[in-house]
């Protein structure tokens, strides 16, 4: 076999083969050699994309091949398998081989690059051996063979050594720090990247890899490691972008070890010198930071709206927006501005994940609007019912309001003062933020009164659990435990006789634990132990206690509910579903009447799947226990399986009204009844055939039902039986999946 050695004399004993042979072979070579040299021009393209891309040098995660190199890799591949189809023998298909495999890697197909790679392997004799085997070893990496990869890539780098292979060596460390990286092995990234620098002479390299240490250092929170790192990089030739890192990472570094002033003086000096003017906004990110860290809250609010408004193509633009509304949440504690900036925030240039902590932001503050305006309501009962003419005054200055043409003239005093702008705002931003000031304070002027008909301790019920959700809102999401105080302390204070006491009682503990009040914090959660013992916070209450957990009561009808949960859950649904039913039937007004028959149309829905029937016992539970969670747990799934009926049974009206309007004749209408009797719209047994039930679903109605926050019997699988009332005939599964 010949090899790249002999190639010249081949292609030159070729050609005169060639020659003398005829014209027709001496154009099928011509063609052979040009589909290699357009093969090869083709691949230098590709590669010259990818380096385009920038990928950082220590990153493990190929980068996605541009578009525009996305045809040109295709058309590798396409000519270097005719240059393997046209001739086994040549030099040229050790490097179609090795063009294929590597296109095949920068198009991350992996398993295909490798057997490329393999077959190039069991080539004798090639000058591509150790490349080769490179290239088999960072691709078994990606594939997950991460011993074999790691392994094979030790022989490439020993070899290379030894045949002083100097800019191979170099790649092997490189691939090799990458990988340790991306498994987070930040330790032994240490050893391997001062390794590196002892082997390497390129200047450039040897910058670039100073400052990876210093990142590994900061992972390892070995702070002053690192900032001796990013300054050693400056003794060597680093590029600017890794120049200009390494001191902003230094930089910032200072900040970490309590040199604030010395780190915003370091910021500013990179600032004032101009030559890091395309980087000005993350400079002046940080700088807006340290004002912020140091509450200087006018100079950061400022310069937060400079970033935005400034560099709005930009990350950082996203960013500024973000730190804005922290501003306005957590120091001014102005909600409605916060919430306008997090919304603009969600659709700007930020990052995913800055813009998920926007989302989630925004979607709080609606949460907590909505239940001061619950609360707004539910005062208003209170006044309604002890100045009973206030509702009637509140309606008639409301009728007022709204006879009046208030599209042109709306008082000063509902309207937001815009000289309280920040500066650096541009106009429409301006008139969108004094917008959402203006729209709030006018919704909360004008109200339209609701006289809502319920008895005193239903509305005090309510006042309870809104206090409490408001509470919630302040101590789980914004953490702001004095207003989550004020709102327990309404409660504990106004409200003792709450149906969600053992509930309340565990989260005021949690509450007084957060604030280092342990005696506070553990004499509730014993008072829930001792006193809730058959509610589930009360197990939980015994491991803040480092309690047995409670599994025993004397209390007869809890033992009922506990043999039932044990046939339950040994599957025997028949059984657990009389125990149950017997739990609610004989014992109404007990506080586990809710839960067991709750417990016996879960059972019905989830293990019998006899949707009828469960939804009988949603039903009376709705009807019986209104007010109870068990019965809010089922609200959505009993409305729309009543809405279902009803679409159903609108879509029948239309059908047999279509039908009887299409009549032309009598003997037409003979023909009518024997279809409808025989076939589509009902069965013998008054059930919709599937097909029928498919059509007249919506085409996406799984929004409507939410899976249940309520978990019973336990924390286990909550799974409940079948039901008193078995329909004939069992639901489509198109429907199932609309009630579960």
């Amino acid at each position: 076999m010949l090899r790249k050695g002999n190639s010249k004399l081949y292609f030159l004993a070729a050609a005169l083969i060639l020659i003398a042979g005829g014209c027709s072979v001496w154009q099928n070579f011509t063609a052979y050699f040009n589909t290699y040299y357009n093969a090869k021009t083709l691949f230098e393209q590709v590669e010259e994309e990818r380096e385009k891309l920038n990928h950082p040098l220590f990153e493990f995660k190929e980068p996605k091949l541009p578009g525009s190199a996305q045809t040109p890799v295709v058309k590798v591949i396409e000519k270097c398998s005719k240059i393997l189809q046209f001739d086994q023998e040549s030099s040229y298909v050790d490097d179609a081989l090795l063009m294929i495999g590597k296109s095949f890697y920068f198009q991350s197909e992996f398993a295909k690059a490798l057997r490329k790679f393999n077959e190039l392997a069991a080539v004798e004799d090639t000058d591509l051996l150790l490349i080769n085997q490179y290239w088999i070893g960072i691709t078994e990496l990606h594939l997950r063979n991460f011993d074999e990869g790691y392994n094979k890539l030790e022989e490439v780098k020993k070899m290379a050594l030894e045949e002083g292979e100097d800019e191979l060596v170099d790649r092997v460390y490189i691939k090799q720090i990458a990988f340790l990286n991306f498994r987070e092995n930040y330790a032994d990234a240490v050893d391997l990247s001062k390794e590196l620098l002892e082997v390497t002479d390129n200047e450039e390299l040897q910058a670039e890899t100073y400052f990876q240490l210093g990142k590994f250092y900061v992972e390892l929170d070995q702070v002053e490691n690192a900032a001796e790192a990013f300054a050693a990089l400056d003794s060597y030739s680093p590029s600017f972008e890794i120049e200009f890192l390494s001191k902003f990472e230094a930089a910032k570094l200072q900040k970490q070890l309590g040199n604030v002033d010395e780190s915003l003086q370091l910021l500013q000096d990179m600032r004032e010198e101009g030559k890091f003017n395309q980087h000005f906004d993350k400079l002046d990110l940080e700088i807006a930071q340290i004002y912020l860290d140091k509450e200087e809250l006018d100079a950061a609010l400022e310069l937060y709206t400079i970033i935005d408004t400034t560099y709005k193509n930009e990350p950082s633009s996203g960013e500024a927006k973000f730190k804005r509304a922290e501003i306005w949440e957590k120091y001014f504690r102005d909600y409605d501005s916060a919430n306008f900036y997090y919304e603009k925030a969600i659709s700007s240039t930020a990052s995913t994940e800055r813009k998920n902590e926007a989302r989630a932001k925004s979607s709080t503050f609606n949460n907590y609007f909505k239940l001061k305006q619950e609360q707004d309501k539910l005062y208003k009962q209170i006044i309604y019912r002890t100045d009973p003419e206030s509702f009637y005054r509140d309606s008639l200055a409301y009728a007022d309001y709204i006879s009046r043409d208030t599209s042109t003239a709306i008082s000063d005093s509902l309207l937001f003062d815009r000289d309280n702008l920040p500066e650096g705002e541009d106009e429409e931003e301006k008139a969108n933020f004094a917008a959402i000031q203006d729209t709030a304070k006018i919704e909360d002027k004008l109200v339209k009164p609701v006289k809502m008909d319920i008895t005193a301790d239903s509305l005090n019920t309510l006042i309870a659990k809104n206090l409490f959700n408001l509470g919630n809102v302040f101590f789980g999401e914004l953490q702001v435990v004095d207003s989550a105080y004020h709102y327990y302390n309404l409660i504990d204070s106004q409200y003792p006789n709450i149906s969600f006491k053992p509930k309340f009682l565990f989260t005021y503990a949690n509450y007084y634990s957060s604030i280092g009040e342990e005696e506070k914090a553990d004499s509730l959660f014993n008072y829930v132990y001792v006193n809730f013992s058959a509610d589930a916070v009360a197990a939980e209450a015994a491991k803040r206690l480092g309690k047995t957990e409670i599994t025993e009561t004397t209390n007869p009808l809890e033992l009922s509910y506990l043999e039932a949960e044990k046939i339950y859950f040994a599957s025997n649904f028949d059984t657990a579903i009389d125990s149950f039913y017997n739990i609610y039937s004989e014992h109404p007004d007990s506080y586990l009447a809710p839960k067991a028959l709750y417990t016996v149309g879960y059972i019905l829905e989830n293990d019998l799947q006899l949707l009828d029937s469960a939804a009988a016992v949603y039903d009376s539970l709705a009807q019986k226990y209104s007010n109870t969670d068990y019965a809010r747990a089922s609200s959505k799934k009993l409305n729309f399986y009543r809405s279902y009926h009803r679409n159903i049974q609108d879509s029948l009206d239309l059908i047999q009204k279509q039908i009887a309007d299409s009549i032309k004749a009598d003997s037409l209408a003979n023909v009518i009844p024997e279809i409808i009797e025989s076939d589509s719209l009902e069965n013998q047994n008054g059930n919709l055939p599937d097909s029928l039930i498919n059509s007249l679903l919506p085409g996406d109605s799984s929004a409507v039902i939410e899976e249940n926050d309520l978990k019973t019997p336990s924390d286990k699988k909550e799974k409940v039986y079948k039901d008193i009332i078995k329909p004939d005939k069992d639901l489509p599964d198109s429907l199932k999946k609309k009630l579960r």
